[in-house]
């Protein structure tokens, strides 16, 4: 895995694809095919092997769930964990990683949005 290959217009276009997040729904692995297909041009500058590519793709298009308001955030954060823009020199993104955060993250993004906006509504009716 080389690092720091990815620039700014590369997470610009990936929070662009987000937006086609829902394309890929299905019931087996619900939004895995649409992250994997936002993450790709950032997985493909990122690894040089058409192996390690596929090898990532399959990994990502497995399983994914959470709010699509919170997908720009979380597939940038991952492309930048892959990247070793974020914690260099450590590795931060396995299945372990995958297995340990995919309960989390609909909890996480199915909440924060609705907090904010109840918490909006109780300031207009309590100010």
């Amino acid at each position: 895995m080389a690092s720091n290959k990815l620039q700014k217009k590369d997470y610009t276009r990936a929070s662009l694809r987000a937006y086609f997040l829902q394309n890929g729904m299905n019931y087996s692995n619900y939004q895995g095919l649409g992250y994997a297909n936002m993450l790709y041009p950032g997985l493909r500058k990122i690894y040089d092997d058409d192996d390690q590519l596929r090898d990532a793709l399959k990994e990502n298009v497995e399983f994914f769930n959470t709010n699509p308001s919170m997908v720009p955030f979380i597939g940038n954060l991952h492309l930048a964990m892959l990247d070793g823009s974020v914690l260099s020199g450590t590795a931060v993104c396995d299945n372990r990683c995958v297995a340990c955060t995919g309960w989390t993250d609909p909890g996480t993004g199915d909440f924060l949005p609705w907090n904010e906006y109840h918490a909006s509504d109780h300031q207009i009716i309590d100010g």
